[in-house]
Parts: C-alpha cells; sequence; structure tokens
C-alpha cells in the first residue's frame, strides 16, 4: 500500500485535495454543524454519501457556469482564427479543458461553501439563512 502511495503524482494529489475541499468537506460540515447526532450515528460511507448530496449541486451548477466560459473562450479565439499552439491533438485539448472546469468548479463551490460557514459561525445564524447566504454567494 505505501508503493501505492508513493507512486502518486502531484497533480493526483492536487485534484484528490480538491475533490475532498470541494465535494464531501463542506457536506461534512453541514451535517456536523446543524445535525451532530446524525453525524454521530452514520458509518463513514454513508456520511462520505450524504456529504456529496449536500455538496455537489453547488460543484455541477459552478462546472455549468465553467463550462459555458471556456467554451466561449474557445470560441472567440475560432471566430478570430487563431490556431492552438499549445495540443498536439483535439482529444488532448478536450482533456484539458474538462479538468480545468472541474478544477474551476470544486474551487469556486469551496469559496461558496466555506464563506457561508464562516458567516453562520460567527453569526450563529440557522440553516435558512445558511441557504440564503450560499445562494448569494
Amino acid at each position: 500500500m505505501f508503493n501505492e502511495v508513493k507512486n502518486i503524482t502531484a497533480r493526483q494529489a492536487f485534484i484528490g485535495i480538491l475533490v475532498f475541499t470541494g465535494a464531501i468537506a463542506p457536506g461534512v460540515l453541514s451535517i456536523f454543524y446543524f445535525d451532530p447526532e446524525l453525524f454521530k450515528s452514520l458509518d463513514a460511507f454513508k456520511l462520505v454519501i450524504l456529504s456529496m448530496g449536500i455538496s455537489l449541486p453547488v460543484v455541477w451548477l459552478n462546472l455549468f457556469v465553467a463550462s459555458i466560459h471556456v467554451h466561449s473562450v474557445n470560441l472567440k479565439d475560432r471566430l478570430n482564427g487563431e490556431p492552438s499552439q499549445i495540443y498536439s491533438s483535439k482529444e488532448e485539448k478536450n482533456k484539458d479543458e474538462l479538468l480545468f472546469e472541474f478544477i474551476v468548479a470544486l474551487w469556486s463551490s469551496s469559496v461558496v461553501f466555506y464563506t457561508t460557514f464562516a458567516f453562520i459561525f460567527f453569526k450563529g445564524l440557522s440553516i435558512e439563512y445558511a441557504l440564503f447566504y450560499a445562494a448569494g454567494f
């Protein structure tokens, strides 16, 4: 097992940390803050599934926005007739664009959730206000 961990690249570690902080941790924090008894009663697998159910709608919304932005930039480049000089193939370009979209979506979801948690924690607000602040961010 140590050899498998040793073979992880920096890119894979970065993506793993980003997935945890953007898709799993916000849901776990929500459950822990708003319903501590549920947090204590769930095993790890159920906790991860429930927390992803809380976090992923925001991630998908941010992925949609990031996708629109990336494709609008690509359309502008194509209309201007600028060839892509970074990528050797269209598949490689599409793979990197998709990864970039996911990274932006996870990062922006993290910003939304953690900013909302900061407001909730310091002001002692209820879940209704949490949803209001999250929608605002």
